[in-house]
């Protein structure tokens, strides 16, 4: 026994993790590790999970950077260009899902795949320091990055249009939450004419299952009940897909346009995008 280390080191966890990651790995360990030898939590009460998650994202956690840091002259007078339409949401989201989505998540709350292998954790876009920035902040750091953490100058790669597009659908969709469209549109005839081609056996099932866990899973819950861990706060919520009112009636067509293009003003991802959670 000894010295010898049967765990993992969790002194930095909290630079790492996100909570809602911590509290679904804390209750279902071997979805996330298949060979886990971590006992499950879910036993524990909300509260006492809620604790734990709270001790472990200490752990080593710092904010990334200040925001209370004096703006650049030369973006003292900056500011939004674009107004909330379809067209402008549907640019600035297909830049976050291309480009900021792999650290900051589906929901903007910084735990996406990319985000548990930095030693500064991205920032939860949600939280309210956030909420009350000016843009010609939010501009100055996508533009620039942000000292001490892995995110990219932006200004490199993603035009001044481009860059105040993705400003704008982060600002609308993780932190004023714009109402959505109540149309949703008609089915496009390019999905009307599509065909699924792979078999309803069990192997399809289960890869299908393993792709809704590993993308969908932390908004719309590993049961399709619209409650995954990134689901709070999100306007609207995510659907419960065991509505049978609502859902029955969806043709696999409809669910693949929806899959692929999204809904009109939510956060969730275009996923014919190749930079969506891939």
């Amino acid at each position: 026994m000894g010295t010898l280390r049967t765990g993992p080191d969790l002194s930095n966890i909290g630079y790492k993790r996100g909570e809602a990651w911590e509290r679904e790995h804390l209750k279902f360990p071997r979805r996330f590790t298949p060979n886990s030898i971590m006992p499950s939590f879910v036993y524990l009460s909300d509260d006492d999970l809620a604790a734990l998650v709270a001790y472990l994202d200490r752990l080593g956690n710092k904010e990334n950077a200040s925001t209370d840091l004096m703006i650049p002259v030369e973006y003292e007078n900056k500011t939004q260009p674009f107004s909330v339409t379809k067209e402008t949401w549907d640019e600035g989201r297909r830049i976050y899902a291309e480009k900021c989505l792999s650290c900051h998540g589906c929901a903007g709350k910084g735990d996406g795949p990319y985000a548990y292998t930095n030693n500064a954790r991205p920032a939860d876009l949600r939280q309210p320091r956030f909420q009350n920035l000016d843009s010609n902040f939010d501009f100055w750091r996508i533009s620039e990055g942000v000292p001490g953490t892995v995110m990219p100058q932006w200004e490199q790669s993603l035009s001044v249009r481009e860059r105040w597009l993705v400003i704008s659908f982060i600002q609308h969709a993780f932190m004023d939450m714009v109402p959505h469209l109540t149309s949703e549109g008609d089915l496009p005839a390019e999905y009307a004419k599509a065909k699924n081609t792979f078999a309803r056996n069990d192997e399809n099932i289960d890869a299908g299952k393993a792709i809704f866990n590993m993308n969908c899973a932390f908004c719309h819950g590993y049961g399709g009940r619209g409650d995954g861990p990134d689901a709070r706060g999100l306007l609207p919520a995510p659907p419960d897909f065991q509505d049978g009112q609502t859902y029955n009636a969806w043709t696999p067509q409809d669910y693949f346009w929806r899959v692929s293009e999204s809904l009109p003003m939510r956060a969730m991802p275009q996923w014919k995008h190749p930079g969506s959670y891939t």
